[in-house]
């Protein structure tokens, strides 16, 4: 059995059988009623009553009962967290133990109990995005970012102009031009992307597949993101 996984978007480097946090992001199938609604006020802060919350559909309670029996699929498998929203679903799952084969095969069992239980064909799309917690993403920060979801699609849907120009932003001391959806900053799944003319072939590599799985991984493909101004129109390509 491979333990390491060579499909598209994965860690070259990682174990997946190896007992490990992960944040997996699962997508809605087209055909498969949402997940829930939104509800509440944005405007109240998150936590609190009246604060932006989701209604779960009969789908989404399927997902929900589906995740409190994620033992059955395999005993070393723990939810540390979830966030169930209208068209996708995020896990902080822990791996306690090593485990016989690799986390996609248990993720792919996690599907059919909940087609299972929601007697649909397909609930979700095919594969999953993952990102592997490493001592530098701070689970109380990723437990944050997870609360906040429903805040932030609400927030998105009652500010379209949100989705602009951003002229001389602060990020730290430097300033930038971006645009897209400003909340995308609060995303602990990131990566600064800095190529140096010095790096050696070995470095670039390991760096650009670093880079590559985080962009390939963070949430729904078909979420917007910021996109840095610069000089380089292709900054994974060395000049």
């Amino acid at each position: 059995m491979s333990r390491i996984w060579t499909g598209n978007n994965r860690a070259s480097w990682h174990d997946y059988t190896s007992r490990c946090i992960y944040h997996i992001t699962l997508l809605k199938h087209p055909d498969a009623p949402f997940f829930g609604s939104l509800a509440g006020d944005y405007q109240m802060p998150i936590g609190t009553p009246g604060s932006s919350y989701i209604i779960s559909s009969d789908t989404g309670k399927a997902i929900k009962q589906s995740l409190r029996e994620i033992s059955v699929i395999h005993p070393s498998l723990r939810i540390l967290q979830y966030a169930l929203m209208p068209d996708h679903l995020h896990l902080i799952l822990y791996v306690e133990e090593e485990m016989d084969e690799i986390i996609g095969r248990k993720i792919a069992a996690f599907k059919v109990l909940v087609n299972k239980r929601s007697e649909l064909s397909q609930v979700f799309e095919r594969g999953f995005n993952d990102q592997i917690l490493t001592k530098s993403r701070k689970l109380d920060i990723i437990y944050n970012y997870l609360r906040a979801n429903p805040y932030r699609l609400a927030v998105r849907q009652a500010n379209p102009d949100f989705f602009t120009r951003h002229n001389n932003l602060m990020i730290g001391e430097t300033p930038c031009q971006l645009y897209g959806n400003i909340h995308l900053l609060d995303n602990p799944f990131k990566e600064q992307v800095i190529v140096h003319r010095a790096d050696n072939d070995e470095i670039y590599s390991a760096n650009k597949d670093r880079w590559l799985y985080t962009a390939g991984n963070n949430e729904s493909p078909r979420q917007s993101y910021f996109m840095l101004q610069g000089r380089c129109s292709d900054p994974l390509t060395r000049n």
